[in-house]
């Protein structure tokens, strides 16, 4: 072929070519156009080229052919391992999961006023219930394990100071916690509770007063109207129907039910539903700690007072602190309806 090409007809006298060098070239024309193995598929009928195996370069290691096919059956592999952890993920979520037991106290009070904090470490990791200094709450001893998440909610008219640990050795700052307030704190080995004023399960509620979950707090403590979307359901409060009218300008509700009204959560609303059987001028009483009873007169507009049998509603803002109750100012007739509900939606 080099004869053919450079020889035949070349002028007299011309330069021939090494030969070593055009046997180097036409070698690696040969190869650079070999058919690569993942050229698209031949038309019907025709045979795909056949790709020769490369020999293995020196040292023993596979050529190319023999690495693609190793590939090809590792893919088999990795796809059967695949459909092992997918068929095995499956049958762990259907599989039922037991059931943790979570911490979850109920209303709790402050048994031992503490304005200060302590400064004595043996007070803090020895106190007790009946030691001055921080209520304990034992996650560890009781569960045998740490919380990775407790909520502290404040159902008190007091501050509360919290610390935890996350190992019974390193105790965190004091975290504060406003009356009607929840905080949540992480990896829980223990708390310590804290309050200036010792706490009154009422009602009426007072003092420090606490509860502790390791439960979502919303999830706990309020209840979800499924048909609305979202939203909070109201809290029934109180609910009169049919009753004696107490004495004029007396307690209503301390005088049927034996206590006035407390929030559940705060700030929030009270709603107010009343029909009596005779005309009055109604009122709410509002106490908040020392502050002295604030009487305030809810049908304000001018004109009579309540009409007879008419039903009327009312809305009141609650803080925390707050002690509501209800007066009217006539007697020897008939409460018809007297509803209270706690409204928490958004949209009241």
């Amino acid at each position: 072929m080099v004869e053919d090409r450079y020889q035949k007809g070349a002028p007299p006298g011309a330069k021939q070519p090494d030969m070593r060098k055009v046997s180097m070239q036409e070698e690696q024309a040969q190869t650079r156009f070999r058919p690569s193995p993942y050229q698209r598929p031949c038309p019907a009928g025709t045979p795909p080229p056949s790709i020769p195996p490369l020999p293995p370069p020196p040292g023993g290691e596979p050529g190319y052919t023999e690495l693609i096919q190793r590939i090809i059956e590792q893919n088999e592999t990795m796809q059967q391992i695949l459909a092992k952890m997918t068929e095995l993920v499956t049958s762990l979520g259907t599989a039922p999961k037991p059931e943790l037991n979570y911490y979850d106290t109920p209303l709790t009070a402050i048994t031992v006023a503490t304005p200060n904090q302590p400064s004595n470490p043996d007070v803090i990791s020895n106190v007790t219930t009946a030691t001055p200094g921080y209520q304990a709450e034992t996650i560890y001893a009781t569960l045998q394990r740490i919380a990775p998440k407790i909520t502290v909610i404040n159902d008190g008219n007091a501050t509360l100071f919290v610390i935890s640990t996350p190992d019974a050795t390193n105790w965190s700052s004091e975290n504060t916690i406003l009356p009607g307030e929840a905080r949540t704190l992480w990896n829980v080995w223990e708390l310590r509770i804290r309050s200036p004023v010792a706490g009154v399960i009422g009602p009426p509620t007072t003092g420090g007063v606490y509860r502790v979950t390791e439960r979502d707090y919303w999830l706990a403590y309020v209840k979800l109207i499924p048909s609305s979307g979202g939203g909070l359901s109201p809290i029934d409060k109180a609910s009169l129907t049919n009753q004696n009218q107490p004495a004029i300008n007396t307690d209503i509700l301390t005088a049927i039910l034996g206590a006035p009204l407390t929030p559940t959560n705060t700030p929030t609303t009270f709603r107010l539903q009343i029909a009596m059987s005779n005309a009055g001028t109604l009122s709410a009483s509002i106490v908040n700690g020392a502050n002295p009873v604030q009487v305030v007169t809810l049908n304000v507009v001018p004109g009579p007072a309540l009409v007879a049998a008419g039903l009327y509603t009312f809305d009141i803002l609650v803080h925390a602190g707050d002690i509501v109750d209800f007066q009217y100012s006539s007697t020897g007739g008939t409460i018809q309806i007297l509803r209270v509900q706690e409204i928490d939606a958004a949209a009241a």
